[in-house]
């Protein structure tokens, strides 16, 4: 089927199986991009937060930043190694995890799986807790 491509007007064939589903519109992948770019900008793009930043680094505790950034530096500064998971014992995939931010060099090695779950347990702590407050 003869199409002319939305973005640059060049003439092109497209498949009618890929037109009857919304495919076709363009000639090339440089072109199908170009109108990705324009199309997801701003409002257009479903992750759109109406402008406000969701940078992690951004909207993290001062202290909690400070003690990731002294940590990092210091472990890589310093060749360091990691650890393995202490609940499971595996090497793969570990991350530092932070007990107190006032003492950013000291940290326990979770595994990824692991170190979810004690931030689910922490939370649910703490959702105890506050429920205990309210009805106090």
């Amino acid at each position: 089927m003869k199409k002319y491509c939305e973005i640059c007007g060049t003439k092109f064939y497209a498949k009618p199986s890929h037109v009857k589903v919304g495919f076709g519109r363009f000639c090339s992948r440089k072109c199908s991009d170009s109108h990705r770019r324009e199309v997801l900008k701003g409002k257009g793009n479903p992750n759109w937060r109406g402008g406000k930043s969701i940078d992690v680094w951004q909207n993290m505790d001062p202290q909690e930043r400070k003690a990731r950034i002294i940590f990092r530096n210091t472990f890589y500064k310093n060749g360091g190694e990691k650890e393995p998971c202490v609940i499971c014992g595996t090497i793969n995939k570990v991350e530092a995890h932070h007990i107190d931010y006032d003492f950013p060099l000291e940290v326990v090695w979770f595994c990824h799986k692991h170190h979810m779950e004690h931030h689910k347990l922490l939370r649910n702590k703490i959702k105890k807790y506050l429920d205990l407050q309210k009805s106090a």
